[in-house]
């Protein structure tokens, strides 16, 4: 299982990549624009993660806009027949809104910070990748 945690903090960054190694190979970045090229990178062999995990407060390009930005990438690599990403937003905000916003731009989940080796996998089964 290929997976990409992008999260500009990098203590939740590297707990999140700790984590997640435990079920798969793990790249981290530390912000929208190195995720997406290194989206692009993997689109561009074929292939695509199976598992992103966006935080949704980022300077210069927030969880949102790299959401948006990897549905366009995919849509113009699907021609390869490369899979979809499950993406999971990250965050400490919890208000309806923000949720609902991210949802609305597609992704798959959400999972509230501060989170847990629990709450990451509980997350993960509901969106259907563990």
């Amino acid at each position: 299982m290929r997976i990409l945690v992008v999260d500009d903090d990098m203590v939740s960054r590297e707990k999140l990549g700790l984590i997640l190694s435990s079920v798969g190979q793990c790249e981290t970045v530390d912000s929208g624009k190195n995720a997406l090229v290194i989206f692009e990178e993997h689109l561009s062999l074929g292939k695509n993660f199976d598992i992103i995990t966006l935080d949704v407060s980022m300077p210069e390009m927030d969880g949102t806009e790299v959401l948006f930005e990897m549905k366009v990438l995919e849509k113009d690599y699907h021609s390869q027949n490369v899979s979809s990403a499950k993406i999971l937003m990250v965050s400490c905000l919890s208000d309806r809104d923000t949720v609902m916003t991210c949802i609305q731009a597609g992704c798959d989940g959400y999972l509230i910070k501060p989170f847990n080796k629990q709450s990451i996998f509980k997350q993960l089964a509901k969106i259907g990748v563990y």
